[in-house]
């Protein structure tokens, strides 16, 4: 079951919608490289001859491991203590790459993961704080008192020994409520100045680090969070002036990750506090999408170096998830106020895991005091208890510290009426210090994980039953005869099996049930991607401890998953085929076996021009990022297969949403795949076009748009077999992987492909201002250009589009007509030009060429008389040599052109002329022993 597509809890999209919206550094990416290339791994090189070539590609500029002072971790010489699963990571093979700016930063993370070296390569996302604007100031303290704060201090005030980060904009190190509480760094206070006496990389920080600014300045300047944030987990406590900070006596370590609302080296500085021992790490800013990179460092610093990390939930008011406060290692703190209320801005959601006061918070400002308000506010807040109990209970380890604090937090919140919309969502309950630090005195079971799966697609539709797989741990006190019951409480889901017995758990233990998992039932469902939760709650049998949280999963997608023989791919709701949108949101790409994924982005094209100007309606890439001209009608869903077909989905989209462009039009979409011999490595994707425009069409073109990435995207090439009606992209090399679309109908066929690369080497230039604009696409879907992929400086290809169309299309006012695309894939070039004669024999019934009489029948030459170059369309029997020879009126040979090799079919071929006197000529095309003559009229220019 683990090597299907499996949805596992946390599994990271590197590229999610989410991340669409966040800020990235342009021209930068952070890679990771595989463990078995570390020889070839130095501060600021990577001695690997494929990836050294595809960042040269790219135009890299500079190479530089983010972590060089992190010693590499190797678990084999380093044995977990704890008995369960090793889940400590190595960051020390983390590099941040420069290269030109003028590249998609996703492409340019592709083109590098495609190399085979790299566990992942990820645009460098910029995280912001969690700022709220100032409320008016209020003249109490309130939140001390409603966390039970004086009682608690009166069980423990925390240590200088318990360090807790501030990872943020910089702290006032000159406040007078933190000028005595600040970190120092004796290895390089007691040094000598000017040296890094710690070896570190990083010279005299003493008291800190600044990478925004790479220097050892930790001061705020101009705008303050961080200071405020500080004050909350530290300030100086019984000092007679100004505030408390919930952590009393424990230690403030200030590291300066960015400026303003940005952190771009938020990752960076706790990697930073953990190296130096920070106990608690508080994290007051993130993103909406999580990366592979930045739970790497959350990994890192919470099972390689025991640091608990805390972060704010986020204050969008919404169900969404924040990160790094929604990784399963960090405490997520959503916000409450003085009433006990969820506050009206902070986050809720499922994966938060308690809440503490974030309203209207008083607290350090630079130079003074003032009131904030945001999950910024209630993450140091708990951070400061966090420090409390690793003074008070030395032995817990950061997650145990995390558990503490969740099932010691207040549950009377859940019996106020106005949080009753948010049942479930606000975590165990209202942070209490003083219950935290008193006793550990009860169990703390949690999923650590949970996998869902139907077996098949991993498309959860109504009518079909999925498992749930799941893992708990309990992180302190035993607990004895557990069982584990799963309800669902939402009527899309039925519970089949709903019970676990799990038996004992003995403090660190944990147990699975993914040999025997949960069943449920999918249900009717009135929408599409509905995300459900149900209910796991797990109990003592012997004692009244019961734990509840839910796990949710997605329903009904508004895309499906065609994975039938040697191709999966996902074909969206309004026209894409791969991916769900440019981002790469959802969907498994184009992917051959288990040679990867082929495709960027690929969508379907429609283009007509009318009096005005050339329209192009569709949802793939344009000037303004991309276009969004299509709109769904039917979602798309999978059907019973109606004939031969081994799959079949079905679904419908207009072009209402065009702005510009609209024609009017309803297409139907179906993506079919087959199982019998010589159809397994394509899927046929059919378009019936409906004419709602209220006039007669005439003249347009239907096609599909394809951005090919096969491997290394900067070494492929693209190439045109007319009389399959096929065109391909291929990557050079020893094994030259292809995908190609072939269009199929009666329409003539068009085939353009583009040098995507700046300039555009002589066919459209993707990168200029007008970029892809509608009269480019227009042209793409109506010229041939068979070639692309020669302007690679050592022959071996370059970055290549495709546009495979069909032109000369009328469809009257109600009319109807149906457009079928095939898109294969396979090892080698003629692997797939196999497949595309199988798809051609299955739509037209006959393999290229078997309408022939002869050896191959020629129409007309055009333009004839001419001053240049011929065309010559030749319907070919058999693939053979072509010979075509240019005689003068008195019969003399005076030309004889270089054809070579044709394909069985149609095949347009162009000649060129050569210098000769004006007059009478004629053309000789010879092939399998037969020939045809045809008579020239040349005009010299």
């Amino acid at each position: 079951m683990r090597d299907r597509l499996i949805i596992v809890l946390f599994a990271l999209m590197a590229f999610s919608l989410a991340h669409a919206q966040d800020a990235h550094v342009p021209g930068a990416l952070l890679v990771k490289v595989k463990p078995e290339y570390r020889a070839m791994c130095s501060d600021e090189q990577i001695e690997h001859p494929v990836l050294q070539a595809a960042m040269e590609a790219l135009g890299q500029t500079s190479v530089k491991k983010r972590f060089s002072f992190v010693q590499p971790f190797i678990p084999d010489r380093a044995p977990d203590p704890d008995a369960g699963p090793d889940r400590r990571v190595d960051i020390s093979l983390i590099y941040e790459i420069r290269f030109d700016e003028r590249w998609d930063v996703r492409k340019a993370a592709k083109q590098l993961q495609e190399t085979g070296t790299l566990e992942y390569a990820e645009p460098w996302f910029i995280p912001t704080v969690i700022n709220t604007p100032n409320d008016e100031l209020v003249d109490s303290v309130y939140y001390l008192p409603i966390i039970n704060a004086f009682d608690g201090w009166d069980i423990d005030t925390g240590g200088a020994d318990v360090v807790i980060a501030i990872i943020d904009t910089g702290v006032d190190k000159d406040h007078p409520d933190l000028v005595e509480k600040l970190w120092v760094n004796e290895i390089e206070a007691n040094g000598i100045a000017g040296e890094d006496d710690d070896g570190n990389g990083l010279v005299d920080d003493f008291q800190g680090w600044n990478f925004y600014d790479d220097n050892n300045d930790i001061n705020e300047t101009g705008f303050s969070h961080g200071t405020h944030v500080a004050g909350l987990a530290g300030a100086s406590t019984n000092n007679a002036i100004g505030m408390a900070g919930a952590g009393w006596a424990c230690t403030i370590m200030g590291i300066k990750a960015g400026d303003k609302l940005q952190l771009p080296y938020g990752y960076d500085g706790i990697v930073y506090a953990a190296e130096r021992g920070a106990d608690v790490i508080n994290c007051s800013w993130g993103s909406f999408g999580p990366t592979q990179f930045s739970h790497d460092i959350v990994r890192y610093a919470t099972y390689n170096l025991d640091a608990l990390l805390i972060g704010g939930a986020g204050n969008d008011n919404r169900e969404n998830r924040f990160y790094p406060a929604s990784y399963p290692e960090v405490l997520s703190v959503g916000s409450s106020d003085a009433n006990d209320w969820k506050s009206d801005f902070s986050n809720y959601n499922y994966d938060i895991d308690l809440l503490a006061p974030g309203s209207l918070i008083l607290s350090l400002k630079n130079d003074g005091y003032g009131y904030d308000s945001g999950t910024s506010m209630s993450a140091p807040i708990a951070a400061g208890v966090a420090g409390l109990i690793r003074h008070r209970y030395p032995d817990l380890t950061a997650l145990q510290v995390r558990e503490q604090l969740r099932v010691t937090a207040d549950t009377s919140i859940f019996e106020i009426p106005q949080n009753a919309p948010y049942l479930n969502k606000l975590g165990t309950g209202r942070l209490d210090l003083a219950r935290a630090v008193e006793a550990i005195n009860s169990p703390a079971l949690r999923v650590e994980y949970y996998e869902v799966s139907d077996g098949d697609d991993e498309v959860f539709v109504p009518g079909e039953i999925v498992t749930l797989g799941m893992e708990i741990s309990n992180f302190l006190e035993p607990v004895q005869d557990i069982r584990v019951k799963l309800v669902s409480e939402d009527p899309r889901l039925t519970v089949l099996s709903d019970e676990w017995i799990l038996g004992d758990l003995g403090t660190n233990e944990r147990l699975n049930n993914l040999v025997n998992p949960f069943e449920l039932e999918v249900q009717s469902v009135d929408s599409f991607d509905v995300e459900v939760a149900v209910k796991v709650i797990a109990y003592s049998t012997s004692s009244d401890y019961k734990m509840t949280k839910y796990v949710t999963f997605l329903i009904n997608p508004s895309y499906v998953n065609v994975t039938v023989n040697n191709i999966s791919t996902t074909v969206s709701k309004n026209g894409l085929v791969g991916f769900t949108d440019i981002f790469q949101s959802n969907g498994l790409g184009f992917q051959f076996e288990n040679a990867g994924n082929f495709v960027y982005e690929m969508g379907l094209m429609i283009g007509y021009k009318d009096e005005v100007r050339e329209r192009v309606v569709d949802r793939v890439r344009s000037a303004e990022i991309y276009d969004r001209d299509f709109w769904e009608d039917d979602i798309i869903v999978r059907k019973e297969p109606e004939g031969e077909e081994a799959y079949l989905a079905e679904g419908s989209f207009t072009d209402t949403s065009a702005r510009l462009d609209e024609i009017g039009l309803l297409i139907r979409q179906q993506a079919m795949a087959y199982t019998d011999p010589g159809h397994e490595n394509y899927v046929l994707m059919t378009y019936t076009i409906e004419n709602r425009s209220g006039k007669a069409l005439y003249d347009m073109s239907v096609g599909m748009f394809a951005d090919w990435d096969i491997g290394n995207a900067t070494k492929n090439k693209a190439a045109t077999a007319y009389g399959k009606r096929l065109g391909y992209v291929y990557r050079t090399g020893n094994e030259q992987l292809t995908g190609g679309i072939q269009p199929l109908g009666e329409h003539e066929f068009v085939s353009f492909m583009i040098d995507n690369m700046d300039g555009g080497v002589g066919g459209i230039n993707m990168y200029d201002e007008e970029n892809f604009s509608s009269r480019r696409k227009y042209k793409s879907l109506t010229e041939n250009r068979f070639e692309a992929g020669e302007a690679g400086e050592t022959g071996e290809g370059n970055d290549v589009i495709q546009v495979a169309a069909m032109k000369g299309v009328d469809i009257l006012n109600g009319e109807s007509k149906t457009f079928v695309f095939a898109i294969h894939a396979g090892r080698d070039i003629e692997t797939v030009l196999r497949s595309a004669d199988s798809a051609y024999v299955r739509y037209f019934g006959q393999a290229p060429g078997e309408d022939v009489e002869g050896a191959f029948e020629l129409s007309d030459p055009w333009p004839n008389p001419t001053q240049g170059e011929l065309t010559l369309v030749l319907n070919k029997k058999r693939p053979d040599d072509l010979e075509v020879f240019l005689y003068n009126s008195t019969g003399l040979l005076v030309h004889e052109f270089n054809v070579g090799a044709i394909y069985a079919g149609i095949n347009v071929i162009h000649l060129d002329m050569p210098s000769v006197a004006s007059g009478m000529y004629f053309l000789e095309t010879k092939s399998e022993g037969e020939s045809d003559v045809r008579t020239i009229l040349y005009s010299a220019p």
